[in-house]
Protein backbone atom coordinates (compact mmCIF):
# COMPACT_ATOMS: atom_id res chain seq x y z
CA UNK A 1 0.00 0.00 0.00
CA UNK A 2 1.14 3.19 -1.01
CA UNK A 3 1.82 6.12 2.19
CA UNK A 4 1.72 10.09 1.79
CA UNK A 5 3.42 11.49 4.63
CA UNK A 6 2.48 15.33 4.19
CA UNK A 7 3.57 18.05 5.16
CA UNK A 8 1.93 21.70 6.30
CA UNK A 9 2.38 24.44 3.20
CA UNK A 10 3.30 27.10 5.81
CA UNK A 11 6.45 25.25 6.54
CA UNK A 12 7.72 26.50 3.36
CA UNK A 13 6.98 29.75 3.43
CA UNK A 14 4.46 31.27 1.04
CA UNK A 15 6.12 34.90 1.59
CA UNK A 16 9.68 36.11 2.00
CA UNK A 17 12.18 34.96 4.26
CA UNK A 18 10.77 33.28 7.52
CA UNK A 19 10.87 35.26 10.15
CA UNK A 20 11.75 32.77 13.36
CA UNK A 21 14.90 31.28 11.12
CA UNK A 22 17.71 33.79 10.78
CA UNK A 23 20.02 34.10 7.84
CA UNK A 24 22.83 32.00 7.83
CA UNK A 25 26.07 34.52 8.21
CA UNK A 26 29.27 34.98 5.43
CA UNK A 27 30.87 36.93 8.36
CA UNK A 28 34.73 35.76 9.23
CA UNK A 29 33.64 32.81 6.66
CA UNK A 30 37.78 31.95 5.11
CA UNK A 31 38.19 32.17 1.90
CA UNK A 32 40.42 29.69 -0.28
CA UNK A 33 42.00 30.75 -3.58
CA UNK A 34 43.05 28.00 -5.44
CA UNK A 35 45.13 28.10 -8.79
CA UNK A 36 43.22 25.31 -11.08
CA UNK A 37 43.59 23.66 -14.78
CA UNK A 38 41.53 23.84 -17.20
CA UNK A 39 41.09 20.25 -19.41
CA UNK A 40 41.02 20.63 -22.70
CA UNK A 41 37.84 18.66 -24.11
CA UNK A 42 37.84 18.07 -27.69
CA UNK A 43 36.99 20.13 -30.63
CA UNK A 44 32.71 21.20 -30.53
CA UNK A 45 32.12 18.96 -27.29
CA UNK A 46 29.18 20.08 -25.57
CA UNK A 47 28.03 19.44 -22.24
CA UNK A 48 24.38 18.71 -21.51
CA UNK A 49 22.35 21.05 -19.58
CA UNK A 50 19.73 18.80 -17.88
CA UNK A 51 22.41 16.06 -16.47
CA UNK A 52 25.48 17.59 -15.31
CA UNK A 53 29.10 16.73 -14.13
CA UNK A 54 28.65 13.45 -11.55
CA UNK A 55 31.98 12.73 -10.38
CA UNK A 56 32.90 9.43 -7.53
CA UNK A 57 35.77 7.21 -7.20
CA UNK A 58 35.74 5.60 -10.43
CA UNK A 59 36.17 8.80 -12.02
CA UNK A 60 34.18 11.55 -13.80
CA UNK A 61 30.55 11.24 -15.84
CA UNK A 62 29.98 13.53 -18.20
CA UNK A 63 26.35 13.69 -19.80
CA UNK A 64 27.00 14.77 -23.95
CA UNK A 65 24.04 17.33 -25.14
CA UNK A 66 23.90 15.79 -28.39
CA UNK A 67 24.82 11.90 -28.46
CA UNK A 68 28.26 11.23 -29.11
CA UNK A 69 29.28 7.76 -31.15
CA UNK A 70 26.78 5.96 -29.81
CA UNK A 71 27.17 7.22 -26.31
CA UNK A 72 24.53 8.96 -24.14
CA UNK A 73 27.00 8.99 -21.01
CA UNK A 74 31.10 9.77 -21.02
CA UNK A 75 33.97 9.27 -18.99
CA UNK A 76 36.94 11.20 -18.38
CA UNK A 77 39.92 9.35 -18.06
CA UNK A 78 41.59 12.16 -15.81
CA UNK A 79 45.26 10.13 -15.66
CA UNK A 80 45.51 11.24 -19.44
CA UNK A 81 47.50 14.10 -20.53
CA UNK A 82 45.41 17.38 -19.28
CA UNK A 83 45.80 18.83 -22.99
CA UNK A 84 44.01 16.36 -24.46
CA UNK A 85 41.55 15.20 -22.12
CA UNK A 86 40.01 11.56 -23.45
CA UNK A 87 36.49 10.37 -23.05
CA UNK A 88 35.25 6.92 -23.03
CA UNK A 89 31.43 6.04 -23.89
CA UNK A 90 29.98 4.39 -20.67
CA UNK A 91 26.48 4.03 -21.30
CA UNK A 92 24.95 3.17 -25.00
CA UNK A 93 22.21 4.67 -26.71
CA UNK A 94 19.48 1.90 -27.41
CA UNK A 95 16.38 0.18 -25.32
CA UNK A 96 18.70 -3.03 -24.32
CA UNK A 97 20.13 -3.65 -21.03
CA UNK A 98 22.39 -0.67 -19.60
CA UNK A 99 21.40 1.05 -22.73
CA UNK A 100 19.26 4.34 -22.73
CA UNK A 101 18.17 6.58 -25.34
CA UNK A 102 18.66 9.59 -23.15
CA UNK A 103 20.14 10.91 -19.68
CA UNK A 104 17.63 13.35 -18.88
CA UNK A 105 18.58 13.91 -15.30
CA UNK A 106 21.47 12.37 -12.72
CA UNK A 107 22.11 12.77 -8.79
CA UNK A 108 24.65 11.31 -6.79
CA UNK A 109 24.20 9.20 -3.13
CA UNK A 110 26.49 10.72 -1.10
CA UNK A 111 26.61 7.45 1.20
CA UNK A 112 28.48 5.21 -0.95
CA UNK A 113 29.11 7.37 -3.71
CA UNK A 114 26.83 5.88 -5.98
CA UNK A 115 25.69 7.59 -9.25
CA UNK A 116 22.19 7.63 -11.00
CA UNK A 117 21.19 8.38 -14.71
CA UNK A 118 17.55 8.74 -15.46
CA UNK A 119 16.19 8.88 -18.82
CA UNK A 120 12.73 9.91 -19.39
CA UNK A 121 12.11 8.17 -23.04
CA UNK A 122 12.98 5.08 -21.30
CA UNK A 123 11.59 5.47 -17.80
CA UNK A 124 14.32 3.90 -15.99
CA UNK A 125 17.47 4.58 -13.72
CA UNK A 126 20.67 3.53 -14.44
CA UNK A 127 23.32 3.39 -11.49
CA UNK A 128 27.00 3.44 -11.30
CA UNK A 129 28.73 2.44 -8.36
CA UNK A 130 31.92 3.66 -7.06
CA UNK A 131 33.86 1.02 -8.66
CA UNK A 132 32.41 1.61 -12.01
CA UNK A 133 29.70 -0.84 -11.81
CA UNK A 134 26.25 -0.31 -13.60
CA UNK A 135 22.53 -1.60 -12.71
CA UNK A 136 19.28 -0.28 -13.75
CA UNK A 137 15.50 -0.17 -12.72
CA UNK A 138 12.49 0.98 -13.28
CA UNK A 139 10.14 3.54 -12.95
CA UNK A 140 7.06 4.57 -14.46
CA UNK A 141 6.18 8.11 -13.48
CA UNK A 142 5.99 10.47 -16.15
CA UNK A 143 5.05 13.19 -13.94
CA UNK A 144 9.49 13.27 -13.08
CA UNK A 145 10.40 16.96 -14.02
CA UNK A 146 12.71 17.83 -16.12
CA UNK A 147 14.12 20.71 -13.99
CA UNK A 148 17.54 20.92 -12.73
CA UNK A 149 19.07 19.17 -10.13
CA UNK A 150 15.66 17.51 -9.13
CA UNK A 151 16.31 13.68 -8.38
CA UNK A 152 18.80 11.96 -5.98
CA UNK A 153 19.16 9.09 -3.77
CA UNK A 154 20.11 8.73 -0.21
CA UNK A 155 20.38 5.77 1.39
CA UNK A 156 17.31 3.31 0.19
CA UNK A 157 14.91 6.44 -0.44
CA UNK A 158 14.71 8.26 -3.55
CA UNK A 159 13.82 11.23 -3.91
CA UNK A 160 12.79 13.41 -7.23
CA UNK A 161 10.37 16.71 -8.34
CA UNK A 162 7.22 16.25 -9.69
CA UNK A 163 5.66 18.51 -12.58
CA UNK A 164 2.55 20.02 -11.27
CA UNK A 165 -0.96 18.84 -12.90
CA UNK A 166 -3.87 20.64 -13.42
CA UNK A 167 -6.96 18.39 -11.75
CA UNK A 168 -5.38 17.57 -9.17
CA UNK A 169 -3.26 14.44 -10.41
CA UNK A 170 0.08 15.89 -8.83
CA UNK A 171 -0.47 17.92 -5.93
CA UNK A 172 2.91 17.49 -4.73
CA UNK A 173 6.45 18.71 -5.65
CA UNK A 174 8.82 16.28 -4.20
CA UNK A 175 7.99 12.48 -4.48
CA UNK A 176 10.24 10.10 -1.81
CA UNK A 177 10.22 6.09 -2.67
CA UNK A 178 11.40 3.30 -0.61
CA UNK A 179 13.85 1.60 -3.44
CA UNK A 180 13.66 -2.17 -1.41
CA UNK A 181 9.92 -1.83 -0.51
CA UNK A 182 8.65 -0.03 -3.87
CA UNK A 183 6.59 2.65 -2.08
CA UNK A 184 6.00 5.77 -1.58
CA UNK A 185 6.61 7.01 2.01
CA UNK A 186 6.69 10.86 1.87
CA UNK A 187 6.31 13.99 -0.31
CA UNK A 188 6.61 17.63 -0.77
CA UNK A 189 3.09 19.32 -1.10
CA UNK A 190 3.04 22.41 -3.67
CA UNK A 191 3.95 26.34 -2.99
CA UNK A 192 1.60 28.08 -5.01
CA UNK A 193 -1.92 26.39 -5.78
CA UNK A 194 -2.17 24.54 -9.46
CA UNK A 195 -3.82 27.30 -12.12
CA UNK A 196 -1.81 30.52 -9.66
CA UNK A 197 1.02 32.61 -9.68
CA UNK A 198 4.39 32.27 -9.39
CA UNK A 199 4.04 29.10 -10.50
CA UNK A 200 7.72 28.73 -11.50
CA UNK A 201 8.08 28.87 -7.79
CA UNK A 202 6.99 25.24 -7.23
CA UNK A 203 10.00 23.82 -9.28
CA UNK A 204 12.69 22.20 -7.37
CA UNK A 205 16.20 23.25 -9.39
CA UNK A 206 18.47 21.80 -6.59
CA UNK A 207 18.71 18.46 -4.71
CA UNK A 208 21.54 16.91 -3.07
CA UNK A 209 21.93 13.34 -0.29
CA UNK A 210 22.51 14.40 3.06
CA UNK A 211 22.42 12.34 6.02
CA UNK A 212 19.07 10.90 6.88
CA UNK A 213 17.47 12.96 4.16
CA UNK A 214 17.62 15.73 1.55
CA UNK A 215 18.84 19.16 0.86
CA UNK A 216 16.16 20.76 -1.76
CA UNK A 217 16.10 24.28 -2.80
CA UNK A 218 13.73 25.81 -5.31
CA UNK A 219 13.71 28.04 -7.85
CA UNK A 220 14.28 31.75 -6.43
CA UNK A 221 15.27 31.00 -3.32
CA UNK A 222 18.86 31.84 -1.65
CA UNK A 223 17.69 29.11 0.99
CA UNK A 224 17.36 25.37 1.08
CA UNK A 225 15.26 22.76 2.82
CA UNK A 226 16.53 19.04 4.90
CA UNK A 227 13.73 16.93 4.19
CA UNK A 228 13.62 13.63 6.15
CA UNK A 229 12.78 10.45 4.34
CA UNK A 230 9.17 10.91 5.46
CA UNK A 231 8.90 14.01 3.81
CA UNK A 232 8.92 16.17 6.72
CA UNK A 233 10.97 19.07 7.02
CA UNK A 234 13.35 19.19 9.43
CA UNK A 235 15.46 22.29 8.83
CA UNK A 236 15.32 25.51 6.62
CA UNK A 237 18.80 26.90 5.81
CA UNK A 238 18.63 30.70 4.64
CA UNK A 239 21.50 32.04 2.72
CA UNK A 240 20.79 35.33 1.66
CA UNK A 241 17.28 37.03 0.69
CA UNK A 242 14.92 34.98 -1.98
CA UNK A 243 12.78 36.29 -4.14
CA UNK A 244 9.18 37.05 -2.90
CA UNK A 245 6.38 34.59 -2.99
CA UNK A 246 3.60 36.83 -1.75
CA UNK A 247 -0.11 36.24 -2.37
CA UNK A 248 -1.22 33.38 -5.32
CA UNK A 249 -3.06 35.20 -8.20
CA UNK A 250 -4.29 34.26 -11.13
CA UNK A 251 -3.18 35.55 -14.88
CA UNK A 252 -5.17 35.79 -17.91
CA UNK A 253 -2.72 34.61 -20.35
CA UNK A 254 0.43 31.97 -20.14
CA UNK A 255 2.74 34.70 -21.51
CA UNK A 256 1.88 36.65 -18.26
CA UNK A 257 3.54 33.88 -15.96
CA UNK A 258 5.72 34.85 -13.37
CA UNK A 259 9.80 34.78 -13.39
CA UNK A 260 12.42 33.83 -11.31
CA UNK A 261 15.44 32.62 -11.79
CA UNK A 262 17.81 29.47 -9.45
CA UNK A 263 20.27 31.33 -7.77
CA UNK A 264 21.47 28.08 -5.76
CA UNK A 265 22.84 26.02 -8.93
CA UNK A 266 24.29 22.90 -6.90
CA UNK A 267 24.65 21.14 -3.97
CA UNK A 268 26.87 18.11 -2.75
CA UNK A 269 27.75 16.22 0.46
CA UNK A 270 31.43 14.89 0.60
CA UNK A 271 33.70 14.34 3.68
CA UNK A 272 31.26 15.32 5.99
CA UNK A 273 30.51 19.19 4.55
CA UNK A 274 27.84 20.41 2.05
CA UNK A 275 29.42 22.25 -0.86
CA UNK A 276 26.76 24.99 -2.63
CA UNK A 277 27.23 26.65 -5.45
CA UNK A 278 25.12 29.96 -5.61
CA UNK A 279 25.35 32.64 -7.77
CA UNK A 280 27.73 34.35 -5.27
CA UNK A 281 29.84 32.06 -5.41
CA UNK A 282 31.14 28.23 -3.57
CA UNK A 283 30.57 27.52 -0.15
CA UNK A 284 31.39 24.94 1.71
CA UNK A 285 28.77 24.47 4.67
CA UNK A 286 29.42 23.20 7.81
CA UNK A 287 27.70 18.74 7.66
CA UNK A 288 25.43 19.17 10.83
CA UNK A 289 24.64 22.69 10.89
CA UNK A 290 25.02 23.87 7.63
CA UNK A 291 26.78 27.31 8.51
CA UNK A 292 29.15 28.32 6.19
CA UNK A 293 32.81 28.00 6.86
CA UNK A 294 34.86 28.26 3.82
CA UNK A 295 34.26 30.43 0.08
CA UNK A 296 36.27 28.84 -2.45
CA UNK A 297 37.53 31.24 -5.00
CA UNK A 298 39.31 29.47 -8.03
CA UNK A 299 41.62 31.18 -10.65
CA UNK A 300 42.65 30.15 -13.75
CA UNK A 301 45.88 31.44 -14.76
CA UNK A 302 46.05 34.61 -12.05
CA UNK A 303 42.54 35.74 -12.70
CA UNK A 304 39.88 35.00 -10.78
CA UNK A 305 37.22 32.44 -11.94
CA UNK A 306 33.50 33.41 -12.70
CA UNK A 307 30.13 31.98 -14.41
CA UNK A 308 30.60 28.17 -12.56
CA UNK A 309 27.24 26.51 -13.28
CA UNK A 310 27.68 22.95 -12.07
CA UNK A 311 30.35 20.92 -10.23
CA UNK A 312 31.58 17.37 -8.78
CA UNK A 313 34.27 15.79 -6.63
CA UNK A 314 35.62 12.84 -8.57
CA UNK A 315 38.22 10.87 -7.20
CA UNK A 316 39.27 13.85 -4.57
CA UNK A 317 39.35 15.76 -7.44
CA UNK A 318 36.79 18.88 -7.50
CA UNK A 319 35.40 19.70 -11.01
CA UNK A 320 33.92 22.70 -12.39
CA UNK A 321 31.80 23.72 -15.70
CA UNK A 322 32.07 26.99 -17.09
CA UNK A 323 29.56 27.13 -19.84
CA UNK A 324 28.77 24.31 -22.38
CA UNK A 325 32.52 23.07 -23.03
CA UNK A 326 34.76 23.89 -20.07
CA UNK A 327 36.10 22.00 -17.47
CA UNK A 328 38.58 23.04 -14.86
CA UNK A 329 39.45 21.13 -11.79
CA UNK A 330 41.87 21.09 -8.67
CA UNK A 331 42.58 19.18 -5.92
CA UNK A 332 40.31 19.16 -2.79
CA UNK A 333 42.77 18.71 -0.44
CA UNK A 334 43.41 22.58 -1.79
CA UNK A 335 40.64 23.10 0.06
CA UNK A 336 40.55 21.30 3.32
Amino acid sequence: MKKFVLVLISILGCSGQSSHVPIKSFDGVETIEVSVEKIRLPEGFSISNYSFLQGNLSGLYITPNFIDSGNVLLKYDQFSNVCCAKLVGVLNEGKGPLEMPNVSLSGKNYLDESLLFFSSSAQKFIGIDSIGNAKEFKLRDKNISQMGFSVTQSSKYLAYSLQPMRGGAVTNILRIIDLEKGTIVGGVPLRVPIGYEPAIRNQVFSMASVPNGFAVSFVGDRKFFIVDYSGTIKNEIILGESDPIGDPYKISRPQHSASSRPYIYKMEYFDNHLIVLMSEGIYILDGENYSPIKEIKPFFNGEGVSGILDFTIADSTFFYRIGRGDIFRFPYSAIK
